[in-house]
Parts: structure tokens; C-alpha cells; sequence
């Protein structure tokens, strides 16, 4: 089983970061789910470097291992300085899921390869 990126999925032990003054953050209100429960999706970013072009991606990964990207932003610009900070990122009303362990990624990639250069995950369960 691949991330959308290409690496293979479950093999980061935590955040990943490559350029350490990109920061990124992906959270949820609660740890523990049940159908038609509100999930409030936290997002935070900081750029304390210069201007740089990435690519975002979210996605989660579900029990069993399988792969929804839910976001991908192609080649955007992050300007200088740039800190953005919102605990209701999305507001997802949750349909009926299959039971068990859900996380959800956030990363910066690098352009052209789609190589990870910072990521984050938050894992939460649906009873």
C-alpha cells in the first residue's frame, strides 16, 4: 500500500520534516467518533522562511489501510512569514463508517517529486 505520494503507508513513526522552519499541524476536536458526530478538522501552518512553492496534501488513511485523498493543492506559493491558524479548517458531519482506527495526514510536498517535505497526522476512532 502507497500514500498519494508515492512512499509507502505507515512507515512515519511521527511528524516528518525536512525544512524545519515549515511547520504543519492537523487535529481533531475529539479523539472518538460516532455517526452524524461533528468533526471539526484543525489546520495549522507556519513559513518562517522565505517564499516557496509546495504542494499540499490531505488525506486519511482507514482501517485496513486504505488510502481517500480528500485534498491536493498542486505547486501553490506560500508566502514569507506566513502562519495560518484554524481550528475549524473543515466541519465534516461523519456518515456511518466502518468501525476502527482512522488518521489523518497533512503534508507539504516538494513540487516535482512529491517528496514529503513536512507532515503531521492525527489519528482518531470510529465506534
Amino acid at each position: 500500500m502507497h500514500d498519494p505520494i508515492g512512499a509507502p503507508s505507515n512507515t512515519h513513526p511521527g511528524p516528518t520534516v525536512i525544512c524545519p522552519a515549515l511547520q504543519i499541524s492537523i487535529y481533531t476536536d475529539k479523539d472518538i467518533y460516532d455517526a452524524g458526530d461533528t468533526m471539526d478538522l484543525g489546520l495549522n501552518v507556519t513559513n518562517l522562511d522565505g517564499e516557496m512553492n509546495v504542494c499540499f496534501a490531505i488525506w486519511v488513511v482507514r482501517p485496513g489501510d486504505e488510502i481517500y485523498l480528500y485534498m491536493h493543492l498542486h505547486c501553490i506559493t506560500l508566502p514569507a512569514e506566513f502562519v495560518y491558524v484554524n481550528p475549524f479548517f473543515r466541519r465534516i458531519v461523519l456518515p456511518i463508517l466502518a468501525p476502527g482506527t482512522y488518521t489523518w495526514h497533512a503534508a507539504f510536498l516538494e513540487c516535482p517529486t512529491h517528496e514529503i517535505i513536512v507532515e503531521d497526522t492525527a489519528e482518531w476512532i470510529f465506534s
